[in-house]
């Protein structure tokens, strides 16, 4: 019995022993890591002031969507850029303290894309980074994720979350975990090109019966150029398709988005037209149906005047049919009711549009972005407290909800802009509460946060929400016009000068001109 008891004991004492190596080894890594972090900080922060005391341009890039990318000189980024050169004191920034910042003049890269999703605007940034070396990042994004909803823990799983999340053993661990996926992406994008182009090498010179894998590799050519935003090229590659197969519906639809991403409303009418022209099947081109509605109704409201109303009624009567039509097959789809809403909206048919978001409701379609769009359709109908009923219930939600894509994404951009030393400004949408985008980085600092909730309230009691917003595509707000963007665009300016140059200012006069809606 002795000697048995005695190699039990030794055998918990082997045990232990290794329980407490590791735990040793995993502290001795954590305290080395922040020793370095440190140091790497610090020298960073050396570097950024000698380079900062240097002058030159200073260099803001600016990433997003569509609400970052339209507009051309009335898009956020360039009237953000005009705001701070018309701002500098005698051609120069100053900064508290004894530096002088020397900047010769702001330079603001947009590089906005229509339709990306934070996913892909982390997979173009590295790429950004070492393109345009900025002094500041500045990103508003997160609406086209598809939801990945996760509830925000609350109590001691709260206390516990943010304690793990702070380690540095932790935060290494989700670097090499994003590495190696991306590599595996790689490998598999590189496997696809590889066996594409021999398909492409091996097929018939081109002609009007052309090999699928060809045809394939083109479109998915086309698209990578749309995301890029080389919108000429995606054009000349699309036209390419369409001159081998010109009933191509999805070349169609795309060669439509470039156009209307560049402003041009009937040339892209004309292509959605030809994309329906044989009467395709809705369940397999659902996406077309949606982004064809869509820009039917923005360009019938843009046509809407006394002298193209007739072209106006013709063009919303086809966005009604195709969402009605959609409807009657997914009933439960919010984006369908959001996009006939808007075509109701747009011709100031209120009470339709109030009709189309209750029998979402009635149909158990709730999400923040049907509150949103009864919080706005009950604004215009002048109705301030069943307006701030819906705004409340989209608030509630954001509470208690958070996009695991968004949130991850969001994490990733500050440690790639962190790790070079380049400021990161997070903006918030306009009209939403920045309590949720704040909470992102909850376990971080050194991040300038722009709130758009108070200003962009306050302008919509000055002025008509149609001068601020072109649409309402995110249900609690839509694309800017371009006061909205000037409004915006003012906003951000205030935050960079004062926590990035610690300059108090007044805030601008943020109502624009009315003109440049």
């Amino acid at each position: 019995m002795g000697k048995c008891h005695q190699k039990n004991y030794s055998r918990y004492k082997i045990f232990f022993f290794w329980i407490f190596l590791f735990f040793f080894i995993l502290c001795s890594i954590e305290c080395l890591m922040r020793i370095g972090g440190f140091t790497f900080l610090s020298i960073q922060e050396m570097r950024n002031r000698k380079s900062i005391a240097q002058g030159g341009d200073l260099r803001i890039l600016c990433v997003g969507e569509s609400t970052t990318a339209l507009g051309e000189e009335k898009s956020y980024p360039a009237q953000l850029e005009t705001i701070l050169n018309d701002y500098r004191e005698g051609g120069e920034y100053k900064v508290v303290g004894t530096h002088r910042v020397l900047f010769k003049r702001v330079s603001v890269i947009n590089k906005g894309i229509p339709g990306i999703t934070t996913t892909q605007v982390i997979d173009r940034l590295e790429d950004q980074l070492n393109r345009y070396e900025p002094h500041i990042v500045v990103a508003m994004m997160g609406v086209n994720d598809r939801e990945e909803l996760r509830k925000y823990p609350t109590g001691f799983l709260k206390k516990t979350g943010r304690a793990i999340r702070s380690l540095r053993i932790y935060k290494l661990t989700e670097l090499l975990l994003d590495f190696s996926s991306k590599i595996a992406k790689r490998i598999g994008g590189h496997f696809f090109s590889q066996v594409t182009a021999e398909n492409i090498n091996e097929s018939d010179p081109p002609g009007p019966f052309i090999n699928i894998e060809q045809m394939r590799h083109w479109e998915k050519e086309a698209e990578l150029l749309v995301e890029k935003g080389e919108y000429e090229k995606a054009e000349d590659q699309l036209n390419l398709i369409l001159k081998h197969e010109p009933g191509h519906i999805r070349a169609h639809t795309l060669l439509a988005w470039v156009l209307h991403i560049q402003g041009s409303g009937m040339t892209a009418v004309d292509e959605i037209d030809k994309a329906l022209k044989g009467d395709p099947d809705i369940s397999e081109y659902t996406d077309t149906y949606v982004k064809a509605a869509h820009m039917y109704a923005y360009w019938a409201k843009t046509l809407n005047s006394e002298w193209l109303k007739d072209e106006a009624e013709q063009v919303f009567s086809k966005t009604e049919a195709i969402l009605t039509q959609l409807l009657s097959r997914y009933p439960d789809t919010h984006i369908v009711y959001q996009e006939l809403a808007n075509c109701y909206i747009f011709q100031h048919k209120y009470q339709q549009a109030l009709a189309v978001y209750r029998h979402a409701v009635e149909s158990g379609v709730e999400n923040k972005n049907i509150w949103g769009g009864l919080g706005y359709v009950w604004y215009l109908l002048g109705d301030t407290a069943q307006s701030e009923k819906y705004y409340r219930k989209v608030k509630e939600w954001e509470d208690k909800y958070y996009n695991a894509n968004t949130r991850a994404n969001f994490l990733a951009l500050y440690d790639m802009v962190a790790s070079r030393g380049i400021h990161l400004v997070c903006v918030q949408y306009p009209l939403r509460d920045i309590g949720p985008l704040k909470r992102i980085f909850i376990d971080h600092t050194g991040i300038t946060f722009v709130d758009n909730e108070k200003t962009f309230k306050e302008a919509l009691i000055q002025m008509p929400y149609y001068y601020i917003f072109a649409d309402t595509f995110a249900g609690d707000f839509g694309h800017c016009t371009g006061t909205g963007n000037h409004i915006l665009a003012a906003n951000v300016a205030q935050s960079i000068l004062r926590e990035y140059f610690h300059i108090d200012i007044p805030p601008f006069i943020t109502s624009g001109n009315i003109e440049d809606r």
